[in-house]
């Protein structure tokens, strides 16, 4: 079987990716899977398949529409819209797959749309409530639709095709278990409790203003509790000298990185989780049971990220709040809260577990196979 996986910009898109291509390789190891993603340096793809057995990698030159459309950017943008076609046909046909699976991002758009042309098998997986623009563009040419919210459905409108099959996870995210991760962070023994706080990949603003507050206001009074936060690559040099320039440094219950790249070990340590409401996130939260406290971006289409904290919240699943609620204090009022109540905590894991897809991979190969099977590819 030969797979073709496109998607990238965000480790959002190209995660689930790799959670796709492992879940298949698990099953067929003799499968010969690609990935192509886009040459921005922005795009997260090659970056994290750099640490996955995927060696085969391919770019394609496309970049993202700007807002407002009559942005001067739009120019290359649609320049590359024209040579990425070209491109995208060209690695088809060198290639050769049986199947190709996007995963949204702008860099799944033009194989997505070549593929469909040229007769191979595709298959889309959205994680969002909304659906994206790159994925929108194709759903009337691919042949089938995954998606983790029913909301997403309703937005791609083709229900012949579409199915609801949760958020496919990396295999991390179900190998480690609380005390397990603990020992491999060293925090077993050491700390009482550990408290995770992240804010996407590129990182986040306000995220990382209130995260540092809260660290300087708790940590030195807090010896037992482990900070371990990532500012995301656009914040890191800032936040670096921040860190050293408020003493944290010196402080051996405070870890600060660009990234998280063991995010699974991490986040199976946790005792507390502070993130956006990403529906990759909230996926992986539910999955492991975490006790979390959310700061939904204000800087998403439609507001999605409220909405999916909102959904959480009312369920007693979570702590969340309009982001501007956690300034002065308030994300460290929330936290030294939660620590304090163990019965509390013990509630929201058992509430946000109900939110769990635990066979959300099984799914999306099972989709994988059908399709393949339908159009009388190999498997």
């Amino acid at each position: 079987m030969r797979v073709l996986m496109t998607g990238g910009g965000t480790a959002g898109h190209v995660n689930p990716a790799i959670a796709i291509a492992d879940t298949i390789k698990a099953k067929y190891p003799d499968a010969h899977i690609a990935f192509a993603a886009s040459t921005e340096k922005s795009d997260k793809a090659k970056e994290l398949l750099a640490r996955t057995d995927y060696s085969e990698f391919y770019s394609i030159d496309i970049c993202g529409m700007r807002s407002p459309i009559f942005h001067p950017g739009n120019v290359r943008t649609a320049y590359l819209m024209v040579k990425s076609q070209g491109q995208a046909k060209k690695l088809i046909q060198e290639f050769a797959p049986d199947i190709i699976i996007g995963t949204g991002g702008y860099a799944s758009w033009p194989l997505l749309s070549a593929g469909a042309r040229m007769g191979i098998p595709t298959l889309v997986h959205e994680s969002n409530a909304l659906a994206g623009k790159a994925l929108m563009q194709v759903r009337g040419r691919v042949d089938r639709i995954l998606v983790n919210f029913p909301e997403a459905a309703e937005c791609f409108a083709c229900p012949a095709k579409t199915r609801v099959v949760g958020n496919p996870l990396l295999h991390g995210f179900r190998a480690y278990d609380e005390r397990k991760a603990k020992k491999a962070i060293g925090a077993e023994g050491n700390f009482k409790h550990v408290v995770l706080a992240v804010g996407g990949s590129r990182g986040a603003m306000m995220v990382n203003r209130y995260v540092f507050e809260m660290i300087s206001g708790m940590a030195k009074n807090h010896p037992d509790v482990l900070f371990v936060t990532a500012t995301g690559r656009d914040y890191y040099a800032e936040y670096s000298e921040k860190y050293h320039a408020l003493g944290l440094d010196a402080l051996p219950n405070v870890r600060v990185s660009e990234y998280i790249y063991d995010m699974p070990v991490q986040m199976a340590a946790a005792d507390l989780v502070i993130s956006r409401a990403g529906a990759m996130t909230l996926s992986e939260l539910a999955l492991m049971r975490k006790a979390a406290v959310l700061i939904p971006s204000p800087n998403v289409a439609n507001d999605h990220q409220y909405k999916n904290a909102k959904a959480l919240g009312d369920a007693g699943a979570a702590v969340y709040a309009r982001e501007s609620e956690f300034a002065g204090g308030g994300l460290q009022l929330r936290v030294e809260m939660l620590l304090g109540d163990a019965k509390k905590r013990a509630d929201m894991r058992a509430k946000i577990a109900g939110f769990a897809r635990a066979d959300a991979n099984d799914l999306v190969l099972a989709e994988v196979e059908k399709l393949l099977s339908s159009k009388g590819r190999k498997i």
